[in-house]
C-alpha cells in the first residue's frame, strides 16, 4: 500500500476553481471556535467542518470532492489562519476523519495506511504564508484552488506571518480511493455550483 503523504509530499497534482470566496465572505469567522476542547482560537485558527456548513456553501464543498475524488470516501473542512500563526512541526493522526468513517483508529501508523489529505489554498498566496515539510520542499508560491498532497509521516509546519489571513480547503480521504492523486494532472471547474446571479 502506497502512503501518498509519505510519497509524495505537497506534489501538485490539480487545480480547482470553485467559489471559495463564499466561504471567506459569509461564513461568520471572528465569532466561530475549532472546537469546544480546544477553545475559540486554536493555534490562530477557526475552522469549520462540513457539517457545520449549510445550503450552497456545503453544496460547493462536496462539489469540490467530487470533482477530486470517489464519492462518498471523503471528509472536508474549511480554515482560516489568523496573520501571526504559526502551526509548529507535527505530523497527522487522522483520528478525526477515522471518528467520521465510524471506523476503530489504532494508531498514527495504521491511519496513515488507510488515509491522506488534499490541502487547497483558497486563495492565491499572500506575503508571509508558507507550508514546509521536513527533508523535503517548502511551499511559498500557490495559487487559490492548487491541490497539494499534505504530508502524514514527515513533520511538516506552515506559518501565515504576514498582514492577512490564510483560508484553506482541507480534504481527508482514502489512500486507494480514485482521486486526483492517481490521475494525470487535471483542471477542474465547480464554479456552476453556488454562483450568484
Amino acid at each position: 500500500m502506497m502512503r501518498l503523504g509519505d510519497t509524495r509530499p505537497l506534489e501538485k497534482v490539480a487545480n480547482i476553481k470553485a467559489n471559495f470566496h463564499r466561504f471567506i465572505e459569509e461564513l461568520p469567522w471572528d465569532n466561530y471556535g475549532t472546537k469546544e476542547w480546544r477553545g475559540d482560537h486554536w493555534m490562530g485558527r477557526y475552522e469549520y467542518y462540513y457539517y457545520d456548513v449549510e445550503g450552497e456553501l456545503n453544496d460547493i464543498g462536496w462539489a469540490i470532492t467530487h470533482a477530486l475524488g470517489e464519492r462518498g470516501r471523503w471528509t472536508w473542512c474549511i480554515m482560516k489562519t489568523m496573520p501571526g500563526s504559526i502551526t509548529g512541526p507535527h505530523n497527522d493522526a487522522f483520528r478525526d476523519t477515522a471518528r467520521v468513517f465510524r471506523e476503530p483508529w489504532k494508531d498514527k501508523e495504521s491511519a496513515r495506511d488507510k488515509y491522506f489529505r488534499f490541502w487547497i489554498p483558497m486563495e492565491d498566496r499572500k506575503m508571509g504564508h508558507v507550508f514546509e515539510v521536513e527533508n523535503g520542499p517548502c511551499l511559498t508560491d500557490w495559487k487559490a484552488g492548487d491541490v497539494f498532497i499534505t504530508p502524514s509521516t514527515p513533520l511538516h509546519c506552515s506559518a501565515t506571518y504576514g498582514t492577512e489571513p490564510r483560508y484553506t480547503f482541507l480534504m481527508n480521504g482514502y489512500n486507494e480511493s480514485d482521486n486526483a492523486a492517481w490521475r494525470d494532472y487535471a483542471e477542474h471547474d465547480v464554479t456552476h455550483v453556488g454562483k450568484i446571479q
